[in-house]
């Protein structure tokens, strides 16, 4: 929506949209939109993790309660690839690795 209105505020003034001085205002106010989005994002996309590290966590001690012991050659989700020192690499649904 903020990104919606900082196109339409340069769209507005047609007369004025070949001033560079313009144009480097939109690239400068884009750029802080989407700054703000992806730090939005990548605050629920946290959030998310710790709530299903926390769920896992929780269904673990149930199964130990229970008598049925976890595996630990069993699959791991891998939940942060950039934890292992590869900030490229996207996480992986499951890992039979610890």
């Amino acid at each position: 929506m903020a990104l919606t209105t900082a196109i339409a505020g340069a769209l507005a003034q047609p007369d004025e949209q070949g001033d560079p001085s313009n144009v480097d205002a939109l690239v400068e106010n884009t750029e802080k939109v989407l700054a703000t989005e992806l730090s939005g994002w990548t605050q629920r996309m946290q959030d998310a993790l710790a709530n299903l590290r926390k769920d896992q966590e929780k269904e673990a001690d149930d199964k130990g309660a229970d008598g049925a012991g976890r595996n630990e050659a069993g699959p791991n989700l891998v939940v942060a690839a950039r934890s292992e020192g590869r900030p490229d690499a996207t996480p992986t649904a499951l890992s039979s690795t610890r």
